[in-house]
């Protein structure tokens, strides 16, 4: 799919009677990419393919109010909004159709979590705060990086990242090329199999959940991987697939790395997909986002040492 460049100076009208919502399909992605484009720096969530491949357990839906795409998911415990409404038009009265909306839809399905719009970008922080009768929860924070460092690894900070892409270019016997479902599809879950297998060893049982839903949105990336338009690398070592990565454009200026799965024992393999990744097909976006860290130490430890030139922030508005 083509990246979008130029933001919207206007949205499609959509025939819906206020509360209406409607399943997420693939037809929605340029909808919902129009609306995200509406952001200087969205969070990484705010990816119309990330929410496609997480739909299997969020029963994503949307609907416009006052103009704004409003995004539904229900949650384990609670239903809730994925990002602020967009583009923004009688915010309060639109924030307060959404709390309804999830009101309901927790009485329907028989949850009493807290509700709440989640993946609020730092740069609406301001707008969400002044809004009477809600309040707002720092959630979580994407790992901003500029594609010249992934690509060159420069300086002291990185040397040891290019140390082991050159240990792996020198030791192994090698081949990268695009990801074309046809032939890489099944080598692909084969290779999420093996390294599900290995990682599943070492996961603490409090991540466990989180682990595994990693894995089917990572199946289901390689499976949606072409009807969604991904970008995406693989890697074979001797002739089998031991690295795949897919990503898609998050805005004007960023690239998103929705996945990177790899062989955990090829030493250096990780890295070189990562600068090979950003190389080949990114290299023309300024920044690369790799996403929230979930709150795990060992995915927080790993985004930090490629030394990101941003952290952004981004909150969830619950009600007071």
């Amino acid at each position: 799919m083509d990246t979008i460049l130029i933001k919207p100076q206007f949205l499609e009208p959509v025939k819906l009677k206020r509360g209406d919502l409607i399943k997420l399909t693939v037809q929605d992605a340029d909808t919902f990419r129009r609306h995200y484009s509406l952001l200087d720096c969205p969070p990484s969530d705010l990816s119309f393919s990330m929410m496609y491949t997480w739909d299997f357990s969020l029963n994503i839906r949307w609907s416009i109010i006052n103009d704004n795409l409003c995004v539904f998911a229900d949650c384990d415990d609670a239903s809730v909004v994925i990002g602020p409404p967009l583009p923004g038009k009688k915010i309060e009265d639109t924030v307060a159709a959404c709390f309804d909306i999830m009101r309901n839809r927790n009485e329907q399905l028989g949850k009493t979590g807290r509700m709440g719009i989640y993946s609020i970008p730092e740069e609406l922080k301001p707008v969400y705060e002044s809004i009477p009768g809600y309040k707002l929860e720092f959630q979580g924070q994407d790992y901003i990086y500029t594609s010249e460092n992934l690509i060159n690894l420069p300086g002291k900070e990185l040397k040891k990242k290019r140390n082991l892409v050159n240990f792996f270019e020198k030791n192994f016997n090698y081949n990268v090329c695009s990801y074309n479902p046809s032939e890489h599809k099944e080598g692909c879950l084969d290779l999420l199999r093996r390294w599900k297998e290995k990682k599943s060893e070492k996961i603490d049982p409090d991540i466990r959940h989180k682990f595994e839903t990693e894995c089917i949105t990572a199946q289901n990336t390689v499976i949606f991987a072409d009807i969604l338009g991904l970008k995406g690398i693989v890697v074979t070592v001797d002739g089998q697939i031991e690295a795949f990565t897919f990503g898609d454009p998050l805005s004007r200026n960023t690239a998103n790395i929705l996945i990177e799965k790899t062989n955990l024992e090829i030493k250096g393999l990780a890295q070189f997909i990562y600068r090979e990744f950003v190389q080949r097909c990114w290299s023309g976006f300024e920044l690369i986002n790799s996403g929230d860290d979930w709150g795990i130490e060992y995915l927080a430890l790993t985004k930090l040492s490629y030394q990101p030139v941003k952290i952004a922030k981004s909150y969830t508005l619950f009600e007071a």
